[in-house]
């Protein structure tokens, strides 16, 4: 119905399953600042920060000496 009447939409949510609704953009915030705003597609595949990495599980990380 948003789209159709072409207003924007807020949706805020701590459920991942919920963010995977059908959504334009979304956007990943960490202690009230926004890590990364995007595509689904792109967090998930192009992580900008080790938080979002965590966030979306898709985290391979090595610990450097």
């Amino acid at each position: 119905m948003q789209k159709r009447l072409g207003t924007t939409a807020i949706y805020v949510t701590h459920d991942q399953d919920e963010g995977d609704e059908p959504l334009d953009r979304i956007a990943v915030m960490n202690a009230g600042r926004v890590e990364q705003v995007g595509r689904r597609r792109r967090s998930t595949h192009d992580p900008r920060s080790l938080f979002v990495a965590d966030f979306v599980g898709q985290i391979n990380a090595l610990a450097a000496a």
